[in-house]
């Protein structure tokens, strides 16, 4: 729990030293500057493509209660969600030992230095994928506690905030399901059916009721192969036939998280390899992830006939409603891939590698080894340790990047605004952008052009 208050602390005041971005938040702030809560709520089940009620709603309620300290206002949501996450994932791993207390501090640095996440916490304005993603990762904490009924009431509570609030939110659902199909009962089935149910009314009312469906080849660009492709490039290639893009969509969301390849759906490390230019922090990513991952299928070969025989320990309850959000969560990612969609299996990714560690661990303690294998298991060990701590810091490079760029933004920020033909249409819009300019034009920013450039080519690439 300290080293877990280390980190969260550590990362929420890097933070606070982020201007908002002019390009995803102002147009959003600007929506809700004369806007109600409910009215927010009520106006946003109907967007083409998206039904993230919730989300505006939340966002009105930040907007009301600090308008003139807006920036502070949304940070402090972030940090709590933050803060939330963490603890959560201790939680979870119910250290026990100095070993597993080791491993743990791992798995932070695991948490911080997977890029999905680093980008959830980049986002500046509401973050309601970073809000949606704690949600998920509450309901397990809830799933794997003492039966309760206050845990049922509290764990639809956040399956249904979750669904409305973003797509990803649905993790939330098959996190509560698949944990009490392994066997957790800190929530109920009943509460489990009643899910199930709000889960139907979600999908009735988003391409039924009020047809929103999914968004568009159009709506947004994506990566594909070796670049990023303009909404008009997708249509002309897969206008006609989507699903070979929704299933590379899919696959690419998987493997990004599996073993940091593609990025963003692009395959940055063969790109940057074909032209010469690859990156120590990408080659880092590479083995390290790949390492990672493949202690977990190490550990999931030697348990799969005890699976198979439905025969489950915690351990293994964990790491199959890690994997189970893991695959919805690349699922989700269907229409369009972007980093951060993955943010809500970037959390649970830990948990499953703290599993594997932890076996591993027992493995080589519980039994004779040989010198040579000792050598290969230790040199395994100090690869993951090491490699993590290595993007765990690369988040702290890239946020210095994040933060510099953010605000050279807002000097030209009515240009912007024009050229995205965004009205500020009322005093309080107009007040909104002024008083915003001012303040984030204000923040000290970090020298990155005094950084020495081998700490972005080795621990950058965010």
């Amino acid at each position: 729990m300290l080293c877990g208050a280390v980190v969260a602390c550590a990362v929420g005041a890097s933070l606070f030293h982020v201007p908002f971005e002019v390009s995803d938040n102002l147009g959003d702030l600007l929506q809700v500057a004369d806007a109600s809560v409910s009215g927010m709520f009520l106006s946003n089940f109907t967007q083409p493509g998206f039904m993230r009620p919730a989300a505006w709603a939340t966002s009105a309620a930040v907007f009301g209660v600090a308008p003139e300290h807006l920036f502070y206002a949304y940070r402090t949501v972030h940090l709590a969600s933050l803060a939330t996450i963490v603890f959560s994932l201790v939680t979870v791993l119910r250290v026990r030992s100095a070993t597993t207390c080791a491993l743990a501090v791992v798995s932070l640095m695991i948490l911080i230095g997977l890029h999905p996440l680093q980008w959830a916490l980049n986002e500046t304005e509401l973050n309601i994928k970073l809000i949606v993603t704690a949600c998920c990762l509450l309901t397990l904490v809830l799933a794997v506690g003492a039966p309760a009924g206050w845990r049922d009431g509290a764990a639809l509570v956040l399956v249904a905030y979750a669904m409305l609030g973003n797509e990803i939110g649905l993790i939330a659902w098959v996190t509560l399901t698949a944990a009490y199909l392994v066997g957790f009962r800190g929530v109920s089935g009943r509460a489990v059916a009643v899910a199930t149910a709000l889960l139907a009314v979600y999908f009735y009312l988003r391409f039924v009721q009020f047809h929103v469906g999914a968004p568009a080849l159009s709506e947004r660009s994506s990566g594909f192969g070796l670049r990023i492709r303009s909404p008009q490039e997708l249509t002309a290639l897969f206008g006609e036939h989507p699903l070979p893009f929704y299933l590379y969509n899919v696959a690419s969301a998987l493997l990004s998280l599996l073993v940091s390849e593609p990025r963003n759906g692009v395959f940055v490390a063969v790109r940057d390899a074909l032209a010469d230019k690859l990156a120590p922090a990408t080659v880092v990513n590479v083995v390290v992830s790949a390492t990672t991952t493949g202690l977990m299928a190490w550990f999931a070969g030697t348990r799969l006939r005890r699976w198979m025989r439905l025969d489950f320990e915690d351990r293994d309850r964990l790491f199959l409603v890690t994997a189970g959000a893991v695959a919805a969560n690349a699922c989700i990612s269907y229409p369009y891939l972007k980093d951060v969609v993955m943010c809500t299996a970037a959390v649970f990714y830990p948990i499953a590698a703290f599993v594997a560690m932890e076996a591993f661990a027992e493995r080589l303690i519980s039994q004779p080894i040989r010198r040579l294998a000792a050598v290969g298991a230790m040199a395994l060990l100090l690869v993951l340790s090491v490699g993590w701590s290595m993007r765990g810091v690369g988040f702290f490079v890239n946020v210095r990047q994040q933060a510099y760029r953010a605000q050279a933004d807002w000097v030209a920020v009515d240009d912007w605004l024009a050229a995205q033909r965004i009205r500020v249409e009322t005093p309080a819009q107009r007040a909104l952008v002024d008083r915003l300019r001012v303040q984030m034009l204000g923040m000290t920013p970090p020298k990155v052009y005094l950084d020495p450039q081998w700490s972005g080519a080795w621990f950058g690439g965010g």
